[in-house]
């Protein structure tokens, strides 16, 4: 915004904002706020936006945040809310229980096709945290 109240001052009228992110959520949410912020400047700036592609590792993380989410239905939830380490099961993480496991494993299969048979014991340490389920997706097909 400063940089815009100088355009402004000095009477360059001249100006496009481009904004890019990796992230539509965030590119919507900033968005949002340069709108917020600049009508209450009286600032009327055309936007250029742009969605750039992620490194594949970020993309993979933030697909299995964004399933976890869209699979089990927790609304008011963001991805941004679920640490790459944070326990998907259990008290002190996300507190998923034995049917989100199993509707989790659905849609991680049917999203991911990788194949989810093993012991119990295996596929706990598989679905611990986002990192773990990315790293196992990753084994299972290395162009994820």
């Amino acid at each position: 915004m400063e940089y815009l109240r100088v355009c402004r001052d000095e009477k360059f009228d001249d100006v496009v904002i481009s904004l890019k992110s990796s992230d539509c959520r965030v590119m919507v949410e900033a968005v949002r706020l340069l709108v917020k912020e600049m009508e209450k400047e009286g600032m009327d700036y055309p936007l250029h936006l742009g969605v750039t592609e992620r490194h594949t590792m970020e993309t993979l993380e933030n697909q299995i945040r964004s399933l976890i989410i869209e699979s089990l239905n927790l609304e008011g939830m963001s991805p941004e809310e679920i640490a790459d380490d944070t326990p998907l099961f259990g008290e002190e993480g996300l507190g998923l229980d034995s049917i989100d496991a199993l509707e989790l494993g659905m849609a991680v299969k049917k999203r991911f096709g990788v194949n989810l048979s093993g012991t119990t014991e295996e596929n706990r340490s598989r679905f611990a945290s986002v990192k773990t389920l990315a790293d196992y997706i990753r084994t299972q097909k290395p162009e994820a």
